[in-house]
């Protein structure tokens, strides 16, 4: 069966595709069974590992965790929903708890012993395999969200509000040694003597198991990713996994990090492994289930995967009202929160950009923006530069009110200002002939240097690791110049002679800061992107790729770059997961000019592409082969046809054929195949997606269903048939 699933980078995913998918729980009793369970009451299974998946709803509500030891699997989520597998997952028994409402969190030590998290401070445990279930005490009404055992006398739990509990005698006894911190704790786990919590705003804690002496590890995470879920192999060996797809792993407990590559774009919410060299990863935005067999190293998605990589414009502003880099965005308060600039309008999204409101006009009437920041620690402060000609403007009451503070002319293109890393206050300004810095977030600027330049400054960026060394990029000639005494003085390092090319952007990570990408553009052999691995002292071709103008970093994975190009005609994006050792294209842009200003990676699964016209955010489909729906002939159907279910009556499974026609303009349909009851409730999706016209069949097993009368539609955009069947138990 074809599984079709969408991620929507933008937060839309559910209410963009109503039979939307995502998984929160996954566990393997044996490395090569695999159990993931999520939203809709759906359960997959893997009998290869990882490499292929069957699917099966066996309720109406979402699972929210899954466990196993050996052929035994265990799933826990909403509305006191509780499965048990005896079998590796191939049938599932509903077991009715009557304590608690909803389960975040289930685990089982053994066989035998297992334990619940979930709302209002609950913990259940039993001891007989799931089958009967038992309170314990918490002292607490905090919502769990995470159980995990390091026997069957040793565990942990966290929660909301930086809940942190520990047991040494099975559960009987729970005590509270939180950390201190009001973040949401989202997943836990304890190996040896270490334990380790990680939760929203990129928190990440660990202590010895026999103290509370936490010590809280600094991620780096620009846009303040959550850290969703944690693996511990033992007490030094951790993986990590959350924002918009990133795995990160550790070998000292996670005090330090290197980046896996892996090919998730969207947002990661458990890893789980079997061994040291087998693991999982899910998406809460998808079905796809990434897999490794070399710890870690190296991620793949389910064999015979497809993507496709589409952009949506969520924000249309007049034509060539943007100049530069106009996207900011303000993470201690409210990370999702991203401010942009047009002309000399101000917009706020509060969903990383899917949709935006205007919220203040700078009293200037700018024929396009170039630059606007937000003060990372105090969002009542902006600064904005706009054109034509040169002004700057700063406001300190959410844009009420704007004092001008600067008429200094610089370059009509690129990106010409910059932050010393932490330090917001202390900004440069590359004009079309000197360097100014300012050290009040802009209010007042005084000059360092007159720089080599005569055509202006497109794009400056610091050093993570040493502030005293700063590269410049120009246009016409297009070059990169280096300091290495804070902007006094600059050498050329990267040049060409063309007077009408441009370098009009660069990028750099704070991950690998002496990694820095340039570009050049319109400069005939040698347009492309340019990389230093020295901070901007030699670069080398990285990809060949023309006519590019914007490029940025995956603020949660230094693997993940993005490009944009400038052009009379619709262009793709450029997406590196190696960084430019491969890359995928994605569809091309639309927009009355294809010209892409900046680029935006908020994270792996939040990408914005700012145009001349508005601003687009990607959106990636993925479609998955499982088993259940086959193409069972290459006949080719002249008509629509649904056919009667068989057997009918049935218990417990039933196959239903359909025909799909060929189209002189349509090669391929977004088909669903719905079941619903007799009061017309859906209770099941066995197909939704893509298919091309031939005869298919798909198989339904009721396993979990009552008996009685139920519907199957088949619905396209051109097409609406519905039969009845019935189950019989």
């Amino acid at each position: 069966m074809k599984i079709l699933f969408r991620v929507f980078y933008f937060l839309l995913f559910a209410s963009a595709c109503n039979f939307a998918q995502g998984m929160y729980g996954i566990a393997s009793g044996n490395g090569t069974n695999v159990i993931a369970a999520g939203k809709n009451g759906i359960i997959i299974r893997s009998t290869d590992g990882g490499r292929n998946w069957s699917s099966l709803v066996i309720s109406q509500s979402q699972f929210n965790s899954v466990a196993a030891s050996g052929n035994k699997y265990w799933a826990a989520g909403n509305n006191r929903a509780f499965f048990y597998s005896s079998n590796s997952g191939l049938s599932w028994l509903n077991i009715t708890i009557s304590d608690g409402f909803n389960y975040n969190s289930v685990y089982f030590a053994d066989s035998l012993n297992g334990w619940i998290a979930g709302d209002s401070g609950l913990i259940l445990r039993s001891t007989n395999g799931g089958l009967n279930w038992s309170r314990q005490l918490t002292g607490i009404s905090h919502m769990l969200n995470s159980i995990k055992f390091l026997n069957s006398t040793t565990g942990i739990c966290c929660g909301n509000n930086g809940i942190v509990l520990k047991t040494t005698n099975g559960g009987s006894n729970w005590q509270n040694i939180s950390p201190q911190s009001n973040r949401k704790l989202i997943d836990c786990d304890i190996k040896g003597n270490r334990i380790c919590v990680s939760g929203e705003y990129a928190v990440f804690f660990t202590t010895p198991l026999n103290s509370i002496s936490w010590i809280s590890v600094e991620q780096n995470f620009k846009t303040m990713s959550d850290i969703n879920g944690i693996y511990m192999q033992n007490e030094s060996s951790l993986f990590t996994c959350g924002g918009g797809g990133f795995i990160r792993k550790s070998t000292d407990g996670g005090i330090t990090y290197s980046y896996p590559k892996n090919p998730m774009l969207g947002e990661l919410y458990r890893i789980h492994f079997y061994d040291q060299q087998t693991g999982w990863a899910i998406s809460r935005k998808t079905i796809a289930v990434i897999r490794t067999s070399d710890g870690g190293s190296s991620w793949h998605l389910p064999e015979g995967t497809t993507a496709s990589y589409v952009w949506n414009r969520t924000l249309q502003y007049g034509y060539n009202q943007c100049f530069g880099d106009a996207i900011n965005t303000f993470n201690s308060f409210n990370k999702n929160v991203i401010y942009t600039l047009a002309a000399n309008k101000v917009y706020r999204s509060p969903d990383i950009g899917e949709t935006w409101h205007q919220i203040s006009t700078i009293p200037f009437a700018a024929l396009f923006s170039q630059y606007l920041k937000i003060h990372p620690r105090d969002s009542s402060k902006m600064l904005a530069l706009v054109q034509y000609p040169t002004r700057m403007f700063y406001t300190s009451n959410y844009g009420v009110n704007w004092i001008q503070t600067s008429t200094f002319i610089s370059s009509q293109i690129g990106i010409p200002i910059a932050e010393i890393p932490g330090h917001p206050d202390t900004l440069y300004f590359g004009t079309l002939s000197t360097l100014h810095k300012s050290t009040n977030f802009g209010l007042n600027w005084v000059q360092v240097s007159q720089l080599p330049v005569t055509d202006g400054v497109c794009d400056i960026e610091i050093n993570y690791n040493n502030y005293e060394e700063i590269l410049i990029s120009t246009k016409h000639p297009p070059r990169v110049y280096k300091s290495t005494n804070g902007g006094v003085n600059f050498t050329i390092t990267n040049s060409d002679t063309s007077r009408t090319g441009e370098s009009p952007a660069m990028c750099t990570s704070v991950y690998e800061p002496e990694t820095v990408y340039h570009l050049f553009y319109n400069t005939n052999t040698i347009d492309g992107i340019y990389r230093s691995t020295d901070f901007g002292s030699s670069w080398v071709t990285a990809s060949p790729i023309t006519m590019l103008w914007g490029i940025g970093y995956a603020s949660d994975d230094p693997n993940m770059l993005v490009a944009g190009a400038w052009d009379s005609m619709p262009r793709p994006g450029y997406i590196t997961l190696d960084n430019w050792q491969s890359y995928i294209e994605t569809s091309p842009l639309t927009g009355q000019y294809n010209s892409n200003e900046a680029v935006y990676v908020y994270n792996k699964g939040n990408v914005l592409f700012q145009q001349t016209t508005g601003i687009y955010k990607l959106n990636v489909t993925y479609t998955v082969p499982s088993v259940g729906i086959q193409t069972i002939s290459q006949e080719i159907p002249e008509q629509y046809k649904l056919s009667q279910n068989y057997p009918n009556p049935f218990n417990p499974a039933t196959k239903i054929r359909f025909h799909i026609p060929a189209s002189a303009e349509i090669t391929q349909r977004i088909v669903s195949l719905k079941i619903y009851d007799i009061l017309g409730k859906e209770i099941a999706v066995l197909v939704n997606e893509n298919l091309k016209p031939g005869i298919y069949e798909v198989e339904w097993n009721v396993q979990n269903i009552p008996s009685g009368v139920y519907f199957y539609s088949l619905i396209t955009n051109e097409f609406t048939q519905t039969k009845k069947m019935v189950v019989v138990k």
